[in-house]
């Protein structure tokens, strides 16, 4: 599997190879007829609930907020479709893009493997394979004792990534920019609170061609697409689950308006709603399945997409580092790729957080006065602006899931366990390349699997 971490990261990607998939156990199938709830209507609850749907099931699809796609979310800026969420498709190991392309929703495409990094004034380019070769030394030893300590049947002590690539950021001063905050990017969380297991938990034979790292967006945004495979589901919206509890005979969901009997549920809620215990489990969650969560976190990728009358600028890459602020860590032009004068900027982490909290206003003049200052390029007033704020809802409370200092390879493959057999959790968080849309899809066409007979 290549994807956008094995770009960053070359040999060291999230998913495990510890081969954990059993710990999705098994559940009793349910004949077809049977009647399953599913909650939450972002891809993985579309993929889950078209599974068994197409199976003969009875199908209840709830929706807590007002609309299809979960952190999907697409806004116009201008005649620009902005993703809030979910931006671009992966080209290998994508159960989606076929149907994208059936759908005629494929767009232009992103070269996300060449990189710029813009430091001291000076823009420099950086392919992924130096930004590999700067990873990989501080890896080794690590690396090695991972691998010892799991032939002696023990597991790795827990450590952050800023601890392991503390070689690597004494010895480079550059690699703060070029290999760190790229990598904070792509976890959605600082080096201080990443795991250090997902970069030498697992291993990859070979990094993506850089063909497979040229990616498209989706015609209309993300959201387009999620609302494209959902059409047969009929979801209900504004309904919340607050309460699932076992019973003789399956589940029992509570919402804010009823009370559901089924045969099974599948829970496909972020793993910030899991931790705070936004839905009441009765009994409570298996143990294992609270101690994975302890391990799990929601980070922040905070995202201003800002357009201009024109694209005055001219960038020999489509993605720029910023090495010189702390205020902004990235920027991707769309400019050359799409032929739309818009800049979508970064940052991930506690600064995404920071960027997240401010209101349009302030954003807009920070990204406004630091692309001039920076890029050292008189730009006109903008035309458009609009920014995520994942942090802030309560209904994601962060972008993604990110592995916290706690966790060990493999761990969120164990939150696919059934419950008493018939509550299973589905999502982006539990896929073994976790953080991804087609990710979330994927697994919970997984979950629905479990339950047909």
């Amino acid at each position: 599997m290549t994807t956008r971490r094995d770009f960053l990261l070359a040999g060291s990607a999230a998913a495990t190879s510890l081969s954990l998939t059993s710990c999705a156990g098994t559940t009793k199938p349910i004949a077809p007829g049977g009647r399953v709830v599913v909650i939450g209507a972002g891809f993985a609850g579309i993929g889950a609930a078209g599974r068994l749907l197409d199976a003969g099931y009875q199908v209840e699809l709830i929706e807590a907020s007002d609309r299809i796609g979960g952190r999907a979310l697409s806004v116009p800026i201008g005649d620009f479709p902005a993703d809030l969420g979910a931006n671009w498709l992966k080209v290998t190991n994508n159960e989606l893009m076929p149907i994208a392309e059936k759908m005629g929703l494929v767009s232009a495409r992103s070269n996300l493997r060449r990189s710029a990094l813009l430091k001291r004034g000076e823009i420099e380019i950086r392919d992924a394979s130096e930004v590999e070769a700067a990873i990989e030394p501080a890896l080794t030893a690590p690396y090695v004792q991972y691998q010892s300590a799991k032939i002696f049947g023990r597991r790795p002590r827990a450590r952050s990534a800023q601890e392991l690539l503390a070689p690597a950021l004494e010895a480079d001063p550059d690699f703060e920019c070029a290999g760190a905050r790229l990598i904070s990017a792509v976890y959605a969380a600082d080096l201080k609170d990443l795991s250090g297991d997902v970069l030498i938990g697992a291993g990859s034979e070979a990094g993506p061609s850089a063909d497979e790292l040229i990616e498209p967006t989706v015609i209309g945004g993300m959201q387009a697409l999620a609302e494209a495979v959902a059409k047969p589901l009929r979801p209900v919206f504004g309904e919340e689950a607050q309460r699932i509890a076992r019973t003789e005979t399956g589940v029992s969901v509570t919402t804010n308006r009823r009370t559901i009997a089924a045969d099974a549920v599948i829970v496909t809620v972020s793993i910030g709603v899991l931790k705070r215990q936004g839905i009441l489990f009765e009994p409570g969650l298996p143990k294992r399945h609270s101690e994975v969560l302890d391990a799990m976190d929601m980070g922040s990728f905070a995202k201003l997409w800002i357009r201009y009358p024109e694209a005055i600028w001219s960038f020999e890459t489509d993605v720029m580092a910023m090495c010189d602020t702390d205020e902004i860590h990235g920027i991707f032009d769309f400019s050359k790729s799409h032929g739309h004068p818009v800049i979508l900027a970064y940052a991930a982490g506690d600064q995404g957080r920071v960027l997240e909290a401010m209101s349009d206003q302030e954003a807009q003049a920070l990204l406004h006065e630091t692309l001039r200052t920076q890029l050292g390029i008189a730009l006109p007033e903008p035309t458009g602006f609009t920014k995520n704020r994942w942090s802030e809802d309560p209904l994601f409370e962060g972008a993604y899931m990110y592995p916290n200092t706690r966790y060990r390879a493999g761990d969120n493959l164990r939150l696919r366990a059934p419950i008493a057999d018939r509550i299973l959790l589905a999502g982006e968080a539990l896929a073994e390349d976790f953080g991804y849309v087609d990710s979330a899809w994927s697994d919970g066409r997984r979950a629905a699997d479990l339950l047909i007979a």
